[in-house]
């Protein structure tokens, strides 16, 4: 997998990440290959990272099989899927939002009576800890409740 995709971009770098839920069951597979690791939140609060299942791509490394994570999403729970330019952005001190803050803001958010208020929640305390300082990457968060 690795080198036909580093083929074919014009990047050194490829970060891949892919997730399939059926909503019938909740089955969740998730392959990630040098993306932030997604957060789930289950009904009772509780958290848990999804890991990553390969490294990223880039030409140098051999050609690699991806690994599927599975878990099961169950009523109420919600995945959070997030971009590295979430959690490398920087304040006006140089300082990383990082994965602590970001799991931090996930947590606090987490009691949101909806998606969109979790969504909310985290870019909020992202947006106070970045300030007015541009952004240097994407960022892209994404959060999915199964209902």
């Amino acid at each position: 997998m690795n080198q036909p995709v580093a083929a074919k971009t014009p990047a050194d770098v490829v970060w891949a990440g892919a997730v399939r839920v059926r909503p019938r069951d909740g089955a969740l597979e998730c392959v990630n290959a040098g993306h932030p690791n997604g957060l789930l939140i289950r009904a009772n609060g509780s958290l848990e990272r999804l890991e990553s299942t390969m490294p990223l791509l880039h030409p140098a490394l051999p050609r690699l099989a991806p690994g599927v994570a599975t878990t099961r999403l169950g009523l109420q729970d919600r995945l959070v899927l997030v971009t590295d330019g979430v959690f490398e952005a920087r304040n006006a001190d140089g300082e990383e939002f990082g994965i602590e803050r970001l799991e931090a803001a996930v947590r606090a958010a987490a009691g949101a009576s909806s998606p969109a208020g979790l969504l909310t929640g985290v870019l909020d305390a992202w947006t106070r800890f970045v300030g007015s300082r541009p952004a240097d990457d994407d960022r892209t968060v994404l959060v999915l409740e199964r209902s």
